[in-house]
């Protein structure tokens, strides 16, 4: 992947849940949410800010000090499991 953005389907709802600090993805088209916490939340947040991957990807490695080809691997973990739950595409 390059500096590819990613967008967020047209069918879902989200929220921070703000005690705990979770993402809560309301995926109405599959009736079922995706509950995102840490690193993952992080990613959303930065999806939902129209980053790209590398800036993603350069930004986890700095926010939690591992190194950016760690960050790259669980970053492309996380992206394949939002894409699979139907919550983000790729912008083409």
């Amino acid at each position: 992947m390059t500096n590819k953005n990613f967008k967020l389907t047209k069918n879902i709802a989200w929220q921070i849940e703000p005690v705990n600090d979770y993402a809560y993805i309301y995926n109405i088209a599959k009736q079922n949410f995706v509950i995102l916490e840490d690193v993952a939340k992080d990613i959303w947040m930065l999806i939902v800010n129209s980053k790209g991957f590398t800036d993603i990807i350069n930004t986890i490695s700095l926010d939690y000090s591992i190194p950016v080809e760690q960050s790259n691997q669980d970053v492309r973990e996380i992206l394949d499991s939002l894409i699979a739950e139907g919550v983000i595409l790729p912008d083409e």
